[in-house]
This record gives C-alpha cells, sequence and structure tokens, in this order.
C-alpha cells in the first residue's frame, strides 16, 4: 500500500515563486485502483454471464471558477470505447480536464479526473462471457490564490454502475469464485482561511441470489487502512462492509482552513474472494460500482464594516441613568 502525497497538475501549471506569497491553497486528489476475476480467468463451464436487468449508469461533471472578470476559463473531455473482444482488449477511457487561469499564470483553479476500466473476455470459450474487469481512477480538484482575496472554487466527480447476471444453464450444480481488491488512496490539503478541500471515493459489488444460488466470503488478506488527519480540521474517514451480500467501501477526506496548513491523507487496501454455487436454472445478479469526487472552495468573507452609534444612544443611555435613580428614590421611601 503506497502511501498518498499531495501533489497537483494545478502545481505544475502555476508558477512556483507563487507559493511564497500564496494567502491559500487548496488540493483535493485521489487514486483507487479495483478489480475482479471470475473463476481465475477462465469463463464457467454451464454458466452464461450476461448484462443484468440494472440500468448501466454513466455520470461525470468536472468544473472551475475563479471571480474575476479576465478569468480564462477551459473545458477539455474525452472519451475511448473499449472492446473487451479485441486481442489484446481495449481499455475503455474517460476523462475531464477544467482550467479557470488568471492572466498572470500564477493563480487559477482547476477540476479533472481520469478512469481506466479493463474489461476481458475468455478467448477460448464462443460465448461472450466477461471473465475479468479492472478499473484505475484518479480524480483531483485544485485552487491557489496569490494576490486580491477572489472567490475560486473546482470540483470533479464521477459515478458508475453495471449490472451482470449469472444463469446456470446445466442440470448440475455448479460453483466458482469471484477473486477481488482494491487499493485506495485519498488526500486533502487547505492552507489559508475561508475555504476547504474534500476527497471521496466508493466502491460496489453486490449480489442479488435466486432460489437455489447461494454466495460465500472468503478473506484472504487483512483489511489494512493508514489514517493521518491529527490536525484542526482534518477529518478522513472510512468504512467497509462485505459479507456474504457483497462489498460496500467509502472513503472521504476533508481540510478546512484555518490559518496554517490542514492535511488529512487515507489509505485502504482488500484481498477477497466470494464462492458463488448455482443449482440448475438457478441465476445471481452482481452489481459493480464505484464512485469518485473531489471538491476545493475559497470564498473569502467581506470586511467588517464599522457600525456607526445611534444619535439616540446618549438620550437611551441617560434615560435608563434616570430610571435607576428614580427606582433607587422610591424605593428608599
Amino acid at each position: 500500500m503506497k502511501p498518498i502525497t499531495i501533489s497537483s497538475v494545478l502545481a505544475t501549471l502555476l508558477l512556483a515563486t507563487a507559493v511564497q506569497a500564496t494567502p491559500i491553497s487548496a488540493f483535493s486528489e485521489l487514486e483507487v485502483s479495483h478489480s475482479f476475476v471470475i473463476n481465475n480467468g477462465s469463463s464457467p463451464e454451464g454458466i452464461d454471464i450476461s448484462f443484468g436487468p440494472n440500468a448501466l449508469i454513466i455520470d461525470n461533471d468536472a468544473t472551475t471558477f475563479v471571480d474575476h472578470p479576465s478569468a480564462n476559463a477551459v473545458d477539455d473531455s474525452e472519451v475511448v470505447i473499449g472492446n473487451q473482444f479485441s486481442d489484446p482488449p481495449l481499455a475503455a477511457e474517460r476523462s475531464w480536464l477544467s482550467t479557470t487561469i488568471l492572466p498572470n499564470g500564477t493563480e487559477g483553479a482547476l477540476a479533472h479526473y481520469h478512469t481506466t476500466i479493463l474489461t476481458e473476455d475468455d478467448p477460448d470459450d464462443d460465448n461472450s462471457d466477461i471473465t475479468r474487469r479492472s478499473v484505475h481512477q484518479v480524480g483531483e480538484a485544485n485552487a491557489v490564490i496569490t494576490s486580491d482575496p477572489i472567490a475560486a472554487s473546482a470540483a470533479s466527480f464521477e459515478r458508475s454502475a453495471r449490472s451482470y447476471l449469472f444463469t446456470n444453464t446445466t442440470n448440475d450444480l455448479i460453483s466458482f469464485n469471484i477473486a477481488g481488491q482494491f487499493d485506495a488512496s485519498l488526500g486533502a490539503q487547505y492552507t489559508g482561511i475561508d475555504g476547504f478541500a474534500r476527497a471521496s471515493a466508493g466502491i460496489e459489488l453486490l449480489f442479488s441470489p435466486s432460489n437455489g444460488a447461494e454466495v460465500s466470503y472468503f478473506p484472504i488478506s487483512p483489511y489494512l487502512t493508514t489514517i493521518e488527519d491529527t490536525a484542526p480540521g482534518a477529518v478522513a474517514a472510512e468504512q467497509l462492509l462485505i459479507d456474504t451480500g457483497g462489498l460496500t467501501f467509502s472513503a472521504s477526506t476533508s481540510a478546512i482552513g484555518d490559518g496554517g496548513t490542514t492535511t488529512a491523507l487515507l489509505d485502504a487496501e482488500i484481498r477477497y474472494i466470494f464462492g458463488l454455487s448455482l443449482a440448475p436454472g438457478a441465476t445471481v445478479v452482481m452489481d459493480a460500482g464505484f464512485s469518485q469526487a473531489n471538491a476545493v472552495d475559497y470564498t473569502p468573507r467581506a470586511p467588517m464594516t464599522p457600525v456607526p452609534v445611534p444619535a439616540t444612544l446618549p438620550l437611551l443611555l441617560s434615560g435608563l441613568v434616570g430610571f435607576a435613580a428614580l427606582r433607587r428614590r422610591y424605593g428608599a421611601g
């Protein structure tokens, strides 16, 4: 498990000299890899694997904002269609880069994600049965403001889910396994005040067996986590739920500006095996999904304006003094 370090594409785009005078810098980053292998990479004989009944979900966006009339905003997105039947298989890729940079080149905001999904089919089987899938995700949202206190923000997110259906087409009981793993690293860092940086990620691999089908869970490695969130305003949290119903993992890091540098880091990893047993005609639906999100925000507070003393205040004070004297007079009597 490699520990995450705070780094940024934006730090490369902007001039290093700007860091010396930076009133705020915000970085939110993540890198997540997760994969599963069905029956050691071979299609289970007698098991038909097809897309399941639940809808395919793909949702993503990246956006940046800098509150300055001369800021230059640019968006660039790209999609590569994968092919699991080619030799070698072609990975599907999705990426989005949004930048808003000031003309001086030293201030701005950036949001970015890039996801690679490699799906493989059993080349020795005539059916189109998926046998492997691996996903690699990177995402970030960054902002650096070095001069005037102007608002800046950046955010990127992605959500994807696909359903698979396993059906026993024979008259025999068939058993096979699905082995998987994930490795997640998240980080958030904020220097300054009036803002925050956050990163979050999630993974799902859930099973819905019909009558005559069973799912078993076998842990093959410990669940390892490393968390750093001791600084004021830093929070790192994770949760793993894994049993015969499948796997659900979620993690997040956040850093809220307190005037100094606040950093929150998190790493997590595990390897596992699910065993599937299907009686004749039985089915299992497997829903595989993932999500990621990064966000930073800097909203400078407006300067406090002195409140003038109302002209009636001296009269009010003198009235209160007179009222107190009157109470003492009648109290003495």
